[in-house]
């Protein structure tokens, strides 16, 4: 997926992640490409591994199809479904100070810089882990907020 033409106006969400508007029909095509979903639908809830088919886009109320590095979210809006990919940009172009990774819950870690991810678990009724990512960044005052939470992984 970061091999797709870069014709794409792409906002900046923190110093590491940023997100894009994509039609419905893009969506259609490129959901394929990840590796995980959670699809709710009118008559039905589907997660866990990638099943396209399993979409039923008349139904589909709100997609989250996401990978370790990207996401699309598709959800209902006022004027129809709107469809919105999110990646992660390069730690080398943009290195993120906050290392959260081996923190215990509860465990706390001091963060200087501009963004900072924290990842948190949660039980699925499957007994799977869902992996979720939470990215932070300073406001006015320099306290930390949540920018942005998507899904990266379930286990």
């Amino acid at each position: 997926m970061n091999g797709e033409k870069e014709t794409k106006m792409w906002r900046k969400i923190t110093e590491n992640l940023e997100a894009c508007e994509v039609s419905l029909d893009e969506a259609k095509t490129i959901a394929q490409n990840f590796d995980y979903m959670i699809a709710h639908m009118i008559s039905d809830l589907r997660y866990g591994e990638m099943e396209q088919d399993a979409i039923d886009w008349d139904e589909l109320t709100e997609l989250r199809a996401f990978s370790e590095k990207e996401e699309l979210h598709v959800f209902d809006a006022e004027d129809g479904k709107k469809a919105i990919h999110v990646r992660e940009t390069s730690a080398k172009e943009n290195p993120c100070p906050g290392d959260f990774h081996g923190l215990k819950p509860g465990e706390e870690k001091e963060v200087s810089g501009k963004s900072a991810e924290i990842i948190k678990y949660y039980l699925t009724r499957s007994g799977k882990k869902l992996a979720v990512k939470e990215y932070l960044r300073p406001d006015e005052d320099g306290q930390a907020v949540v920018a942005y939470t998507r899904p990266f992984s379930i286990q």
